[in-house]
């Protein structure tokens, strides 16, 4: 693999979290966990989630996102020069009709 699209189609996760108690909450801990790989005979499974850019966290307050450097982008591949990507806003609002091409199965 050269480039980010070589691993796959984009998938953009959207997550909210809402209190509809009568106090504000002091501190929020979100965890979302994913299987990055499935295991294979090679030494590196083959990849199902691939985060290629830090989550944004978009608040009311100054919250940000902490996870380890070496999973975001671990394999440290590049966009595809001229690949021109969709802008998430329109990734939100418009459903996919993209049809994944089938690779090998090894």
């Amino acid at each position: 693999m050269e480039y980010r699209d070589d691993i796959g189609s984009r998938v953009l996760h959207s997550y909210q979290v809402t209190n509809k108690g009568p106090w504000r909450v002091s501190s929020l801990v979100v965890s979302i966990e994913w299987p990055f790989q499935v295991g294979n005979d090679k030494p590196q499974g083959k990849w199902l989630l691939y985060l290629d850019e830090k989550p944004v966290v978009e608040t009311l307050d100054s919250w940000e996102c902490h996870l380890p450097d070496n999973e975001v982008n671990p394999l440290g591949l590049p966009r595809r020069p001229g690949l021109a990507e969709p802008p998430l806003e329109a990734l939100m609002t418009q459903p996919s009709n993209h049809t994944r091409t089938k690779r090998d199965t090894e």
